[in-house]
């Protein structure tokens, strides 16, 4: 069942942000184990070179704090394994969100000791991997970033969208209205902020602003100013911290522009057969 729901569903993700879907090649892990048993030799190589210490600071890629004295072992052998996964793909570049930065830590830390699934260059020198980190979406709610500048980054990992928190993000599944409502109820606070403890402002700018021809109209009837055009990011933050741009405004330009760009997503997931897989494969990952 999570075959025939995740990879039409990602291919329809990625047709929405303008890519094709034929070119998309899926690899799983059940698959990729049980061909490549090798794995585990490349897990116990990584472990022998990463302290408990590291391990433990690695437990946040699970959204868990560090600090937890309880953990379960497994837990701790997680971030080793998804580590272990870039030589098990032979990816001599990673990428992946900002919250997988300590695994990849692990992965280049240990790299010139894997000996079962070294990753070489085109000379066939061994190397360590390329590790590329893109940004976190906040979750719509995160207060908790004000007047934490030093701890953007971690603060950042611990209030990131969840699927335990409904209101914390937009599903591909939520309708128009629904939409609408998770956006306006954002936490935004007027003439505040920027990308990293702004919610409103951090998904304008990577969700929106995420390539330089990007443009952002912005509707309001004439006795609030009339409407507004932004080129750029940089641009659009600006006028919100003079507010002279009104949180209601941007929510309703950021609500528009995501109702229109996961649309194909939303027929996709109307039709009966695939609407009953989503509720069959929500049913198993809420228990």
């Amino acid at each position: 069942m999570s075959r025939e729901y995740f990879i039409p569903a990602m291919e329809t993700l990625f047709e929405c942000i303008g890519g094709d879907p034929k070119k998309l090649i899926f690899q799983l892990c059940s698959e990729e184990y049980a061909k490549h048993p090798e794995f585990w030799f490349t897990f116990l190589e990584m472990a022998k070179g990463t302290s408990l210490a590291r391990s433990k600071r690695s437990i946040t890629i699970m959204g868990r704090e560090e600090a937890e004295d309880s953990i379960e072992t497994a837990k701790i052998m997680y971030p080793i394994m998804q580590a272990a996964d870039i030589f098990l793909l032979q990816a001599n570049i990673a990428q992946a969100g900002m919250d997988q930065r300590k695994v990849h830590v692990v992965a280049r830390d240990t790299a010139l000791q894997i000996k079962t699934s070294a990753l070489k260059d085109s000379k066939g020198n061994q190397i360590k991997p390329v590790a590329i980190h893109t940004p976190i979406l906040l979750g719509l709610q995160t207060q908790a970033l004000i007047g934490d500048k030093e701890d953007a980054d971690i603060l950042a990992m611990l209030n990131k969208m969840s699927k335990s928190k409904a209101e914390s993000g937009i599903t591909v599944h939520d309708s128009d209205e629904i939409i609408k409502k998770k956006i306006n109820s954002a936490f935004a606070p007027e003439g505040y902020g920027d990308s990293t403890n702004n919610p409103l402002l951090n998904w304008t700018r990577y969700l929106i602003f995420n390539e330089q021809s990007a443009r952002l109209n912005i509707s309001r009837p004439e006795k609030w100013g009339g409407d507004m055009k932004f080129n750029s990011y940089e641009e659009l933050e600006k006028a919100y911290i003079a507010k002279d741009l009104h949180p209601m405004d941007l929510k309703n330009a950021v609500a528009d522009y995501l109702i229109e760009i996961l649309e194909p997503a939303r027929k996709y997931f109307e039709e009966p057969k695939r609407k009953a897989a989503l509720l069959e494969i929500e049913n198993l990952t809420s228990r």
